[in-house]
């Protein structure tokens, strides 16, 4: 395991070998970006803000100090560039920026002022005059998608004698907007003290648009609004209150226009769906409109000139990019590609022309900075070595595959095969979290595990059930109200196509996903017998008793559209615990202990309910772990548990 590993990242220790967070420089052709940068398999990567110049495809690393630095923000001139590092205290983030002058050789990187708890993210003002940063106190809680442990990481925790309180009058995890003037280096904190900010941008340059709540719980987040501040009064402006929720907010540089995200979504910081355009032009009570953009479910977007609106999301299993005309209406897509880009949901850039800096990617394509323009690619700089050449030659093919619902509904999967083996083989059904998600044509799908048991012989379909992304709307909204209803019906229909085109051999199917994909790797044995082992991940086995641990207690009661308390409803009803049996597939259930959205005891209850029943469990719990197992070196023994459950239960080879 620990050779795979080595193999495959051994060759790029100590270089750039990963990358996201592109950002555009406004006046040259630079591209600055977040990088990754690995020096051993003992510790996770660092993170670097890298420099690239786009028309010789140079690359610069901004040095800054032993810790992290991201989140990378041009100023309007061009000439300084501002970004986030813990530099001084590990998993603490404050404001630092470089003169970039000389895009070479970036000096005088300074900390720009010190803030209060942990920068999240960063946006100059449109005169360049101003900094907006979203702060989080050190103990506010990160978000399911990243983690799900403290924003400040050990430095948000208590200390060893501390309790923990919760009471209903007790607010803490404070998230809130300040304003650093980067030449006086003066900041303030903007806006009410009790108004807690989850998202933040410019509107204008006396305004600011933000997606904010009350209080700062997680739960809050699923019933946040969209305000403004006016920054010479201080005070907030409610501009929309939606059905679902709402994210990435962008305004026109003028702060005539507005736009938001809207959808159903499971996870905070995992938006895609409709644009909402608000014109404020004579108003600030605007009523807005939904744009028509070929029927993608945008999950970023991006004002840099005032007419065109900028947008990159997902479609039918295809990432599109382009730009929506404010006065026209008309829509100009530039990419529509089956690779995609962005670690969690698509993400872009806008250069001065127009162009779209994406870090695309794909399962034999290693991330590659490009810029696409008019349906053209321009790649700028790769992060391909010779240890990812060599995971190429084993990870064998994937495909987009179709199959029918119990309800004649199309749903979709990528499969992955392994290389020049006939089928059929043993298989994996890999389900993904959410379960508003979606599986993406990803490099090693963004989950090593799944590269690496295709390169030890299995078969893995990374399904998308309905819920997923991808599809609209109406496909999202058929999972509300019937969580592991319909849609584990249509993970079961995937499995049984599999089987019946002699992909999958029958007596050899297993089933592992993280987060709600865990729930469905606990909940699917109760279902069907097909199962030969399971590996639930960070997963939910009793919803009531979830509902009362979780700090996202709203998100269950939103998708159940119940009372987590009526023991005749879906909580009790949909429970894995409730339905242990002595014919469950073995199961090997894997928490982290600091996961705050799924709380470890999950993982209890459902191990001590099937070693009851007379199953076979295992139980795994990563002390240092949150919401999925992500540092290294836990990610190497998180594998080889994974790759010994199944080998020992469902060989890949028939005759193992």
């Amino acid at each position: 395991m620990i050779n795979h590993f080595q193999n495959l990242h051994g060759p790029g220790f100590g270089y750039v070998s990963d990358a996201a967070e592109p950002a555009a420089c406004p006046c040259r052709p630079l591209l600055a970006f977040t990088g990754s940068e690995r020096s051993s398999l003992d510790t996770s990567p660092k993170q670097r803000v890298c420099i690239v110049d786009t028309s010789t495809g140079t690359l610069t690393t901004v040095q800054h100090g032993a810790n992290n630095a991201r989140s990378p923000q041009w100023a309007p001139d061009g000439r300084h560039l501002a970004l986030l590092s813990d530099r001084t205290d590990a998993g603490v983030y404050q404001v630092y920026m470089s003169d970039t002058t000389d895009a070479a050789t970036p000096s005088n990187i300074q900390l720009v002022s010190s803030l209060p708890g942990t920068a999240e993210s960063l946006a100059w003002s449109p005169d360049g005059s101003l900094l907006v940063v979203r702060m989080a106190d050190l103990d506010a809680d990160q978000a399911g998608a990243l983690g799900s442990d403290l924003a400040g990481g050990k430095a948000g925790a208590s200390s060893s004698w501390s309790p923990s309180v919760l009471a209903r009058d007790v607010a803490r995890g404070r998230r809130s907007a300040w304003g650093v003037d980067p030449s006086s280096q003066r900041a303030r904190q903007m806006g009410e003290t009790d108004t807690n900010v989850w998202e933040v941008a410019w509107l204008g340059k006396e305004k600011l648009l933000a997606v904010v709540s009350s209080t700062p719980d997680e739960d809050a987040w699923y019933d946040a609004r969209l305000e403004t501040l006016d920054l010479r009064s201080g005070t907030w402006r409610e501009l929309y209150t939606g059905s679902a929720q709402l994210g990435r907010p962008v305004a026109a540089p003028s702060g005539q226009a507005a736009a938001v995200i809207e959808a159903v979504a499971s996870d905070r910081g995992g938006i895609a769906g409709q644009v909402l355009l608000f014109d404020l032009a004579n108003s600030t009570a605007a009523i807005p409109r939904a744009l028509h953009l070929n029927g993608v479910d945008v999950t970023d977007l991006c004002w840099t000139q005032e007419a065109r609106l900028s947008f990159i999301g997902l479609r039918d299993g295809h990432t599109v990019a382009g730009h929506y005309y404010v006065q026209s209406g008309t829509v100009e897509e530039h990419w529509t590609s089956t690779l995609t880009c962005g670690p969690l949901l698509p993400e872009a850039a806008v250069t001065p022309d127009g162009a779209f800096a994406v870090i695309a990617e794909g399962w034999e394509q290693p991330p590659t900075l490009c810029e696409v323009h008019h349906g053209r690619t321009r790649s700028i700089t790769h992060f391909a070595h010779k240890g990812t050449d060599w995971l190429r030659t084993r990870i064998g093919s994937i495909e987009r595959t179709e199959w029918t619902g119990a309800d004649g509904l199309t749903i979709d999967g990528l499969l992955c095969k392994p290389r020049n083996q006939p089928g059929p083989h043993a298989l994996v059904l890999n389900v993904h979290g959410g379960p508003v998600w979606a599986f993406r044509n990803l490099w090693q799908m963004r989950s090593p595990i799944v590269a690496l048991l295709v390169a030890r012989g299995y078969a893995i379909l990374n399904a998308n059930p309905r819920g997923s992304v991808g599809r609209g709307p109406d496909f999202v909204s058929r999972v509300l109200g019937d969580l592991g209803g319909a849609d584990a019906q249509d993970l079961l229909e995937g499995v049984d196509e599999m089987i019946a085109r002699h992909v999958a051999d029958s007596t050899r199917v297993g089933v592992m996903g993280v987060s709600y994909g865990g729930y469905m790797a606990a909940w699917l044995p109760t279902l069907s017998r097909q199962f030969a082992a399971a590996v639930p991940i960070a997963a939910v086995t009793n919803w009531t008793s979830n509902h009362a641990t979780s700090n996202i207690g709203r998100f269950d009661e939103l998708f159940f559209q119940a009372s987590p308390y009526d023991p005749l409803g879906p909580y009790v009803a949909r429970s894995p615990v409730m339905h242990a049996s002595s014919r469950h597939a073995p199961t090997l259930h894997i928490a982290g202990a600091l996961d705050r959205c799924v709380h470890p005891s999950q993982a209890v209850e459902h191990h001590r309910a099937l070693l009851d029943a007379g199953a076979e469990s295992v139980l795994v719990v990563y002390p240092g772990e949150g919401h999925g197992v992500r540092q290294f070196p836990a990610y190497i023994d998180f594998c080889c548990r994974i790759v010994n459950w199944f080998e020992r239960h469902m060989p890949p080879t028939a005759h193992t």
